[in-house]
């Protein structure tokens, strides 16, 4: 298994979208994130990354990445 971060395989703009479908709904996120931001892009994701990859695997990539950024910028903010 090889370590992958967001930028491996989403664009900023895709980034930038599923920053924004977190911001407005954390709970579902997952879910909606992979089912508009990366699903549709699921054939240029796999082949940046060289492998079939489940979107909904690559959504959670993407939730716990967006957790660990607003803790850490929550707990430097606060200091």
């Amino acid at each position: 298994m090889k370590d992958i971060t967001i930028n491996d395989f989403l664009s900023v703009p895709q980034i930038k979208a599923a920053w924004k479908i977190y911001q407005e709904s954390p709970m579902g996120f997952a879910r909606k994130c992979a089912d508009e931001v990366i699903g549709p892009n699921i054939k240029k994701i796999n082949k940046r990354l060289g492998q079939q990859n489940d979107p909904l695997f690559l959504a959670y990539l993407c939730e716990h990445a967006f957790n660990e950024y607003k803790e850490a910028t929550w707990t430097t903010s606060t200091i």
